[in-house]
């Protein structure tokens, strides 16, 4: 079983691996880790800005905090997904189902916000969409 740190360290040091696996204590231990990052950037540079501008312009504040968090996002945008596909690959699920678990509802979404008349079966898509990644992410590892 790996550790918060030291999953945390192979999630970076595996950054453009998309061979191998990633147990589920490497996986969730991550999200953990980058969990706990976004709230102390968000906390950090809300904070910050808000005592050198007096708290004035919280708006303003709430604008610095989502740009840095934006930043950080496309930071671990890579080695996400491929910790992610590596996690599938572990459980012994087919990485091209990251695609489908993954994009699709992303792209349907779009879809959805587009569209007027929203069908509701869009919806109900999406969430089992995404019900099955979660399931695919807690599997117990295959030997």
């Amino acid at each position: 079983m790996v550790g918060l740190f030291e999953s945390y360290s192979l999630f970076f040091k595996n950054y453009f691996h998309l061979s191998g696996k990633s147990s589920r204590s490497e996986y969730w231990f991550a999200v953990l880790m980058n969990f706990i990052i976004r709230l102390i950037i968000s906390i950090l540079i809300f904070t910050i800005y808000s005592v050198f501008t007096g708290a004035s312009d919280l708006i303003l504040s709430l604008f610095f905090a989502i740009i840095g968090l934006v930043i950080y996002e496309l930071i671990i945008l890579i080695p996400s997904i491929n910790l992610i596909i590596r996690r599938y690959r572990d459980a012994g699920i087919s990485p091209v189902w990251f695609i489908v678990t993954n994009f699709v509802p992303f792209v349907m979404e779009i879809f959805a916000s587009i569209m007027e008349n929203v069908p509701y079966y869009l919806n109900i898509i999406i969430l089992v969409l995404l019900i099955i990644d979660f399931i695919i992410k807690i599997m117990p590892s295959k030997k």
